[in-house]
């Protein structure tokens, strides 16, 4: 009887597999889905090589022969190369990658009956547009990286049927998963720089990898799928005012400087777009994504646990540093949604012999 409850049960849910997942936005995936509705697969890093589109079918090919008894398969393709500065150096890698393997992961999920969420966006724009851009807005795409994501969009609306995928444009992506995203580099760095020059003429609307994983979950919960969305949290500000509201939430025991601005004072390898308002859209009136200030009280509530958890780490195992300043302290919240500290602890002392760094250690305890 238990078998056959089993297979009920499986029949009933449906099956997500994803790539990307010990980037930020899949461990938002991972942390914030309700695992108990849904299954969710992610794809080793190893096997599913983006650099190597010709071992993708085979491995979305084992899975669909394998889960057969779920009522739905969808591929959450979260995985992309994203350094828009190094994209300049290495457009054919990029293009592989970003594009190729794309084309190939469509081709696959249409051929197999397998949905597919397609992460893209704001640089498929050139900035130029005076208003937040609509979702048929025409592509012109200014960067390697923003024409390789540009691509993948058409490879996609090509090879599938309309209501079997949807492309996710979104923007500005940040989280406390990671090191390498503004908001970490910001508070990891502060404590060795007190005065600071950040671009105010580049307006989008920062978006924490937890907002964008909660709207994700309300996306694939429709029947079928709209070709296009643009998912952002609310409202709009500029780099130097994400970064004001980021200082206001940190203390290392001086005033910090911040001062705006202009692009053309930060030269770049890639052009950014001076605009990345996307129009939303509205997947759940009653219950709408969060504004990007929320969005980044959110991610400080999730982010003083980690520092904690780094501070104590150290302090008894030498070896394991942290990557947090000594001179860096957060508020303490109330509400955050990791385990609380006790618990972290325990769990991270089980992954310990595991992982050669601290990020490492996060990613397998966020995982589990």
């Amino acid at each position: 009887m238990r078998e056959f409850d089993e297979i009920r049960l499986a029949q009933e849910r449906e099956l997500y597999l994803l790539s990307g997942a010990t980037g930020q936005l899949g461990l938002s995936i991972l942390r914030h889905w309700p695992r108990k509705e849904c299954t969710i697969m992610p794809l080793p890093r190893e096997a599913f090589d983006l650099s190597r589109p010709d071992c993708l079918a085979p491995i979305l090919e084992h899975y669909a022969r394998g889960a057969q008894e779920y009522k739905r398969i969808t591929l959450i393709h979260a995985a992309a190369y994203t350094n828009v500065e190094l994209a300049e150096q290495y457009p054919e890698e990029v293009r592989v990658i970003n594009t190729q393997a794309v084309e190939v992961l469509a081709k696959t999920c249409a051929r197999l009956g397998i949905r597919m969420i397609q992460i893209s966006t704001d640089y498929v724009f050139d900035g130029t547009y005076d208003r937040p851009y609509p979702v048929d807005y025409p592509c012109h795409p200014i960067s390697v990286y923003g024409t390789t994501k540009w691509l993948a969009e058409e490879a996609v609306k090509r090879e599938m049927e309309r209501g079997s995928y949807s492309i996710v444009r979104t923007s500005w992506l940040y989280s406390c998963y990671i090191p390498n995203n503004f908001l970490m580099k910001l508070v990891m760095t502060v404590p060795q720089k007190r005065v600071w020059g950040i671009v105010e003429d580049q307006i989008g609307a920062p978006t924490s990898t937890i907002s964008l994983a909660r709207s994700l979950y309300q996306l694939v919960q429709k029947e079928e799928l709209p070709p296009i969305v643009h998912l952002t949290n609310r409202g709009e500000t500029s780099w130097y005012g994400f970064a004001k509201a980021i200082f206001e939430r940190i203390s290392v025991g001086y005033p910090i400087e911040v001062s705006p601005i202009r692009t053309g004072d930060f030269p770049t390898r890639a052009q950014r777009p001076l605009n990345s308002r996307l129009e939303l859209t509205d997947l759940d009136p009653l219950h709408p994504i969060s504004t990007w200030k929320e969005g980044v009280d959110e991610v400080f509530e999730e982010l003083y646990p980690i520092w904690r958890l780094a501070q104590n780490l150290s302090a008894r195992y030498p070896t394991l540093e942290s990557p947090f300043d000594p001179c860096l302290n957060l508020r303490p919240t109330f509400s955050n949604s990791l385990p609380n500290e006790e618990v972290l602890y325990r769990r991270a002392l089980s992954k310990l012999q595991a992982c050669n760094s601290f990020w490492d250690l996060l990613k397998v305890i966020l995982k589990d």
